[in-house]
C-alpha cells in the first residue's frame, strides 16, 4: 500500500466555481483599468451579504459538483486504482513464483466498478449511523464522519484501503472537529475487532489529506434548525420573546421540524449533499415533511415573505421592507 496521496490532477475540482473565480479576476482586471472605478456599480449581493456565505466556504468551493463531474472523477480514480493493485498483485504473482515454480498460472480478476464502490459505500455509510447511534454521538457528528467518508472515497478507491478502518477513522476525526473528544483507546476499545491505535493514528493523516484538510463540514441540519427558529419567529409576530406551545401552529411545526430531521438524516446517504447546497436540502426535507403534517399552507406563507423580503433588501427597498417586518 502506497503512502503518497495524488489526486487526480487532471479532474477539475469543481468547474463551475473554478470558471466563476476566473470570471471574478477578469472583472477585478477591468475594473483596475477603468478610469472611472467609483462610477462602477456593486453587484446587487454585496447588499445582502447572508447570500453568499455559503460561497465562500471550502465546501462550496471544494466539494459541489454537477452530476457529470462527480461520474468523472470516480472513473478516472477507479480506472488508476485498478491499474495499481493490479500491478501489484502480478508483481507478488511474480515474486511467489520466484519462490514455487508450481504455483497456478494468474487468474483474470474481477476488480471494483465504480457502481460497487458506490454500493459498498452506502452499506458502510449506515454502519457510520449504527456506531454513532452506539457511542450516543451527536447527529453533527454523524453528519460529519459521513461527509469526510464521502470525501475520502471520492478520490480514494476501496481497493486501496479498508472501508472499515476509514470508517473509524473518519468518525474519530469528526469527534474532534465537532467539540465531542473521546479518547482513542477508550473509543477502539468498544469496537469489536477493531484495528490498532496506530493504525488509525496513522489513517488520520492519510484521509485528512484526502479531504484537503477541510474538516469544517456544512451539514443540512444547521440549516434546518435555522429555518425552524425562522419560522417560529414568523408564527409569533413581532412579539418575538414569547412563544406559545400550546398553539396549532406551533405543535404542527415541532411536528414538521422533527420529521424534516429524519429526511435530513436520510440525505446524508447518497450523492445530495455533493449536489446541493444544504440549505436547499433543508428547505426541501421541510417542505415534504410540511405536507405530511399539514403545515403547508403556513411554510408555503413563510416562504413567499422571506422571499419579498430578500428582494426588497437586493432592490434597497427599504419602505416595503419595514412595512413587512412590522406587519
Amino acid at each position: 500500500m502506497e503512502s503518497s496521496i495524488v489526486i487526480p490532477s487532471n479532474i477539475s475540482i469543481n468547474k463551475n466555481n473554478k470558471n466563476l473565480e476566473n470570471s471574478n479576476e477578469s472583472v477585478k482586471l477591468e475594473n483596475e483599468d477603468s478610469p472611472n472605478n467609483n462610477e462602477i456599480p456593486k453587484n446587487e449581493y454585496e447588499s445582502f451579504h447572508l447570500a453568499n456565505l455559503y460561497e465562500q466556504t471550502s465546501q462550496y468551493r471544494h466539494w459541489l459538483f454537477t452530476k457529470e463531474e462527480l461520474n468523472e472523477i470516480r472513473e478516472e480514480v477507479n480506472k488508476e486504482s485498478i491499474e495499481k493493485v493490479g500491478e501489484n498483485i502480478k508483481k507478488e504473482w511474480e515474486y511467489q513464483k520466484q519462490i514455487n515454480n508450481n504455483i497456478p498460472p494468474l487468474k483474470p480478476i474481477n476488480f471494483l466498478t465504480v457502481n460497487d464502490q458506490k454500493l459498498l459505500a452506502l452499506f458502510y455509510e449506515t454502519k457510520i449511523s449504527d456506531y454513532c447511534k452506539f457511542f450516543k454521538f451527536s447527529r453533527n457528528v454523524l453528519a460529519t464522519s459521513i461527509v469526510y467518508f464521502k470525501r475520502f472515497y471520492l478520490y480514494c478507491s476501496m481497493m486501496q484501503y479498508a472501508p472499515k478502518n476509514i470508517v473509524l477513522t473518519c468518525l474519530f476525526l469528526a469527534c474532534k472537529s465537532e467539540n465531542s473528544y473521546i479518547a482513542l483507546d477508550e473509543f477502539l476499545a468498544k469496537v469489536p475487532k477493531g484495528p490498532s491505535p496506530d493504525v488509525i493514528k496513522e489513517l488520520e493523516l492519510t484521509v485528512s489529506q484526502y479531504i484537503r484538510f477541510e474538516y469544517s463540514v456544512q451539514s443540512p441540519f444547521w440549516a434546518l434548525h435555522g429555518f425552524y427558529l425562522d419560522i417560529q419567529a414568523f408564527l409569533n409576530g413581532p412579539d418575538k420573546n414569547s412563544v406559545n406551545v400550546e398553539d396549532n401552529s406551533q405543535r404542527r411545526l415541532n411536528t414538521t421540524f422533527e420529521t424534516s430531521c429524519k429526511y435530513a438524516f436520510i440525505s446524508l446517504y447518497g450523492d445530495l449533499i455533493f449536489l446541493y447546497w444544504p440549505s436547499q436540502i433543508a428547505l426541501a426535507c421541510l417542505v415534504v415533511a410540511s405536507k405530511n403534517n399539514s403545515f403547508t399552507e403556513d411554510l408555503e406563507r413563510y416562504i413567499f415573505i422571506i422571499y419579498i423580503i430578500i428582494k426588497c433588501k437586493l432592490k434597497n427597498n427599504i419602505y416595503i421592507y419595514n412595512i413587512i417586518i412590522i406587519t
